[in-house]
Formats: C-alpha cells, structure tokens, sequence
C-alpha cells in the first residue's frame, strides 16, 4: 500500500472543494501578479493582464455571491433546444409547417422548464380540445404540471 493510496480515496466534501478552490485561485492571481509584473506591455500577454485590470470589477463579481455558478451551463442547456430546433427545421416545406413546428417546440421546451411531462400534457390537450378552447390559461402547462406528469 502505497502512501499515496489514502489520498486517491479520501472522498472531499463541498467545504474541501470550496477551500480548494479558493486556495487555487489565490495561486492563479499570484501567478497573474507576478506575470503583471514581469510582462512585456505590447506583448499578447501584457494586453491580456491589461484587460484583467481594466475588467476586473464585472470579471470577480461572481465571487461576491456564495454559491453563484462558476459556469453557465443553465443558460446553455436552455439555448440547445431553440439551435437543434433551427437545425431540424431546415427541412420544412411551407410556412405553416414551419410555424407548427415552432408552436411545438416551444411548448414541448415550457413543458420541460416548468416539471410537467410534455407528452401528457399534449395528449391531455388534445383530449379536451373544447375546454382548452373555452378557458386557455387554465390549459397553460405551469398550471396542469401535476395533472400532467
């Protein structure tokens, strides 16, 4: 058993992946500082280190929040659905095919943001049509998500 071997199974909670992370960051910025200060102006680096200082305000402002995500992935998962959607409509022949696949798509995306089953949801809209009709937003799918699911 090596020495090692304690470490490679040593499980870290979110508190040792938090301190971490923040020792990380100090060694970053310390590396970035000492960078800053060792740079060539004119150089690729120099501009970078230029735009960091002149940026810095909006460029650490995730930090001030705990717990703030240190990516967007929320936002990029949100927008794949709307690109594979344009991708696939490519193949359309009329307008109105066109919008129908829109209509679709954006209550198929609603269903999914807000927890109900999208394939339940149409099919229970397409059961009862004439009431959908009369009273649309009873029909909404934020409205019938636990109807639906």
């Amino acid at each position: 058993m090596s020495r090692f071997s304690k470490f490679i199974k040593y499980k870290a909670s979110q508190k040792d992946i938090l301190v971490l992370s923040w020792v990380g960051l100090a060694c970053t910025l310390a590396g970035a500082f000492i960078g800053f200060l060792l740079r060539e102006p004119n150089s690729g680096l120099g501009q970078a280190f230029n735009y960091m200082r002149n940026h810095w305000e909006p460029l650490t402002l995730f930090m001030r929040l705990a717990g703030a995500p240190l990516d967007n992935n929320i936002c990029e998962r949100s927008l794949k659905m709307a690109i594979l959607h344009r991708k696939n409509s490519l193949g359309y022949k009329t307008q109105n095919g066109a919008r129908l696949g829109d209509m679709f798509m954006s209550l198929i995306h609603t269903c999914r943001l807000c927890a109900a089953n999208p394939l339940n949801y149409l099919c229970t809209l397409q059961r009862r049509a004439k009431e959908a009709l009369e009273h649309p937003t009873e029909w909404l799918p934020w409205n019938n998500a636990s109807d639906t699911s």
